[in-house]
């Protein structure tokens, strides 16, 4: 299991490997401005980005999620329940 630190270094040579050689597919729920907050690393953020992008076609996906498709009420649920909870804990220690 990688540590954290290493996480941005392994991508790149991961991504550099394949370079220009294989296709790549990669999905992400971050921007890739959001990359080098992510990988810790804005210059090696950068250099993974130039990699990636270069012979490519970028797709940007809009819309509802369809891994959350059927599942609002129970992140509803789950959002009442804090709350609840929250003020539970207010009324125990006041």
């Amino acid at each position: 299991m990688l540590r954290e630190e290493e996480l941005g270094p392994f991508l790149y040579e991961l991504i550099a490997g394949r370079y220009e050689e294989k296709s790549t597919i990669i999905t992400s729920n971050k921007s890739l401005n959001e990359w080098g907050k992510t990988l810790r690393d804005n210059s090696l953020a950068q250099a993974l980005i130039d990699r990636l992008i270069h012979h490519v076609e970028v797709y940007y996906l809009e819309g509802d999620s369809y891994r959350m498709k059927g599942k609002q009420d129970l992140l509803a649920k789950n959002e009442e329940s804090s709350v609840t909870d929250s003020v539970r804990e207010g009324k125990e220690s006041g």
